[in-house]
């Protein structure tokens, strides 16, 4: 690659697995020989939800973009940046490690495509070094914040509704689902008076009835206590 050019494109055989894994909507430095404006100047304008950064490689520009990419990750956006694997270095130790959410090596040299020191384009233009995928993801933090924690005077009313609905499926229970079972198959009406075996069978056609009704699933347990 021609050092002294900051334009150099994906490659397709790059860029498009990963847009597949990302689904990525925005490029904030896509390959551009005309003018750097305000209006397309990925440090000054707004970035999308999913980004793609292949920054310049002169280290100035990259270190900016790779800056602005932990800024956006902050307030909760998902930035993958393709640079250099060069690991010896301030912005990987100060910047990248301690905000990346993965870190991906890519095996083999990429053959970027750009004008080399001739001016002609080629699809070969290889880096000094090997490049390195790094994900910056703060999707996760934006949920989290997203959901507000209730606090103890709102969850209170509602701890007290399903200890009441438990207390009042437990006493309800026995009476509305279980004894109608145990006296259709046992036609005994005294839960003591009945054996281990027409415990389990109780049971299992209760949590079968249940499960069919409600979708609700439950095990009989294997150790048990006769009333």
């Amino acid at each position: 690659m021609n050092q002294n050019n900051d334009n150099w494109a994906t490659p397709d055989y790059i860029y498009k697995p990963l847009n597949d894994e990302f689904d990525f909507d925005f490029d904030p430095c896509p390959l551009n020989e005309g003018p750097i404006l305000p209006e397309n100047d990925g440090l000054l304008i707004d970035w999308g939800q999913r980004n793609f950064i292949n920054p310049p490689y002169s280290k100035k520009l990259k270190t900016a973009f790779v800056e602005r990419a932990v800024h956006f990750k902050n307030q909760g956006r998902l930035c993958v940046c393709l640079i250099p694997n060069i690991r010896e270095t301030d912005l990987f130790w100060d910047i990248i490690k301690p905000n990346a959410t993965e870190l991906r090596d890519i095996r083999k040299r990429i053959r970027f495509m750009g004008k080399n020191t001739k001016g002609e384009y080629v699809k070969k233009g290889t880096g000094r070094t090997g490049s390195l995928l790094v994900v910056f993801d703060g999707r996760e933090k934006a949920l989290t914040e997203e959901v507000k924690v209730r606090s103890l005077s709102q969850n209170n009313p509602w701890h007290l509704f399903c200890e009441e609905l438990a207390q009042m499926l437990n006493d309800s229970g026995k009476e509305h689902l279980w004894m109608p079972i145990q006296e259709a198959i046992t036609q005994k009406g005294l839960t003591k008076n009945i054996s281990s075996s027409e415990l389990s069978l109780i049971a299992e056609t209760l949590i079968r009835h249940l499960s069919e009704k409600f979708g609700v699933s439950l095990n009989w347990p294997s150790r048990f206590r006769q009333n």
